[in-house]
């Protein structure tokens, strides 16, 4: 397969990884109870994976250095006109002039 076609792939899975670790909160399930038929589940506090790794002692002093780092340098708004590109950029690969594809968007402007 040549090269072309996985840089835009990659670029979508790339900005969306930096999405949904540091700008996306997560409720982790701390607790589920069961009593008869009834199910109570209890959640932990809505934090980014990126936070809740902070709070671990996993990472290195290194690894924390470069966490911060580029946390610090994410731009929601940019980050998500840049997953907006990327998308549209790995469309207009995918639907070419005459293809399958085309003609039903094209049908479907009708």
């Amino acid at each position: 397969m040549e090269r072309g076609c996985i840089i835009p792939l990659q670029a979508v899975y790339d900005h969306a990884e930096t999405q949904v670790n540091f700008l996306q909160p997560v409720l982790k399930l701390r607790e589920k109870v069961r009593d008869g038929a009834k199910i109570t589940k209890r959640y932990d506090t809505a934090r980014t994976p990126y936070r809740r790794l902070l709070e671990t002692n996993v990472p290195d002093l290194d690894a924390r250095i470069r966490l911060d780092q580029h946390s610090a340098g994410i731009h929601p708004v940019r980050l998500k006109l840049a997953i907006e590109i990327a998308q549209k950029a790995l469309s207009d690969r995918a639907v070419r002039e005459g293809s399958v594809m085309s003609q039903r968007m094209t049908l479907e402007k009708i």
